[in-house]
């Protein structure tokens, strides 16, 4: 009687650990499973947000003439494409036209209000204007923060208009989980923003034409940066446009009794022409 109870328990001890083996084996295959539906979703979710972007592109391409497959070999297809890219080269030009001007009047307002209070300017030779800041870095901090607002509120919309994919991008972007091309953007701006901080430093404490001048060594920055980093060695035609940049840079150096503005005045020009090129 002891043998059969043993039997017995033997055999429910057995039937125990396989039922522990395949659930062990269920659980995996489960998990498994659940690792390919995130795969899967993940997947549908890009393709999706690709698909949204291509028929916005579509929808945005509206004017353009459709190529037909089925057509005959020999017959004639409508040539619209170039008066649409004249079109767009217009518009780029016109934009880029439009930028030049305002950024140049944003500059000479810059100087105007970058004055510390006691001086004063004169607009034309006519209008006196005092200053409002002295030309420092928490002073430059709040034009840059003041410039911020109005761009991040009308940016949106001019770019809606302008480029109708843009949130479906972002999204894209944001999506992709793409570290090293995130850290690429933010480090992107990083330098952008500290190129506009000494710039306006510059500005502030000497002439603008003279800190814009100096400001232009960037395309040398990158030039030698795109040498080191990347192989693309300078040619001749950059190599003497490099050395007229410098040979301007350096007859363009004003000079004058305050040699301390002066030479913040050059470091930060210089320092926002690096940083630009970062």
């Amino acid at each position: 009687m002891g043998e059969g109870d043993n039997g017995k328990e033997s055999g429910e001890l057995s039937d125990y650990r396989s039922a522990q083996d395949r659930l062990r084996r269920v659980t995996e295959e489960l998990e498994s499973v659940k690792q390919e539906i995130s795969q899967l979703e993940i997947r549908k979710t890009r393709l999706t947000d690709e698909k949204a972007s291509l028929e916005a592109r579509l929808s945005s391409w509206h004017g353009q003439p459709v190529l037909n497959s089925k057509a005959a070999p020999g017959a004639p297809k409508p040539d619209r494409a170039k008066p649409k890219a004249a079109s767009k080269i217009s518009t780029g030009l016109l934009l880029a036209l439009m930028s030049a001007v305002v950024l140049s009047i944003f500059n000479v307002y810059l100087k105007i209000i970058f004055q510390s209070p006691p001086q004063s300017s004169r607009i034309l030779g006519i209008l006196e204007q005092p200053g409002l800041l002295a030309p420092v870095f928490g002073n430059a901090l709040l034009i840059l923060f003041l410039r911020m607002i109005v761009v991040m509120a009308v940016m949106p919309i001019l770019a809606t208009v302008l480029y109708p994919p843009l949130w479906q991008d972002i999204k894209g972007f944001l999506q992709s989980k793409d570290r090293a091309q995130m850290l690429k953007v933010v480090g992107s701006g990083f330098f952008l923003f500290l190129s506009q901080v000494c710039i306006y430093i510059a500005i502030g404490n000497i002439p603008i034409g003279v800190a814009l001048t100096i400001f232009f060594i960037y395309p040398i920055v990158t030039v030698l940066a795109s040498w080191g980093m990347f192989g693309d060695r300078p040619t001749i035609i950059r190599i003497i446009a490099m050395f007229a940049i410098g040979w301007g840079c350096t007859i363009a150096l004003p000079s004058g009794d305050a040699e301390a503005k002066l030479l913040v005045g050059v470091v930060a020009a210089v320092a926002a022409g690096v940083t630009f090129a970062g």
